[in-house]
């Protein structure tokens, strides 16, 4: 039996906002998702994150703000 993967939705966008720690996620559909970081330490390793995804999705955009 083969199971066939299916995805509804991509991430198309990603605004890093370095002064508020945060990361607003935009999906293909339209959603927006908000990762809020509590410390330096969090906000690196998401960084680190989106960076790395950068590397592997050419049309993912990332904006800084």
């Amino acid at each position: 039996m083969t199971e066939r993967l299916e995805f509804d939705e991509f991430v198309d966008e990603v605004r890093v906002n370095l002064a508020a720690r945060k990361f607003d996620i935009f999906g293909s559909n339209g959603s927006c998702q908000t990762v809020t970081c509590d410390s330096a330490d969090e906000f690196m390793s998401v960084l680190q994150v989106v960076r790395s995804a950068d590397g592997i999705d050419e049309e993912l955009d990332i904006v800084y703000v």
